[in-house]
């Protein structure tokens, strides 16, 4: 779900399930994102998400930090042209 927070700025909440295959692991990642366009050729996207859930095959532990990073940040600059 998103929301606009100004004129050009929309901020939002995702979850993003990721699986190697069955016999590797599994991970669940929330968090938020964020997109704002700067000018009529430019825009920025922003995304962090933290590890919430997850399993590694063999490893005890309620998160996959063998296979998934326990963070991930993502920045996007956009042109258009």
């Amino acid at each position: 779900m998103s929301q606009r927070c100004h004129n050009r700025t929309y901020v939002a909440d995702a979850a993003r399930p990721e699986t190697l295959d069955s016999f590797a692991g599994q991970a669940l990642f929330i968090g938020p994102t964020m997109y704002a366009s700067l000018s009529k050729n430019i825009a920025v996207s922003a995304a962090w998400s933290v590890q919430v859930a997850g399993h590694a095959v063999d490893i005890p532990g309620s998160l996959d930090l063998k296979n998934f990073e326990r963070h991930r940040a993502q920045l996007r600059l956009m042109y258009n042209f």
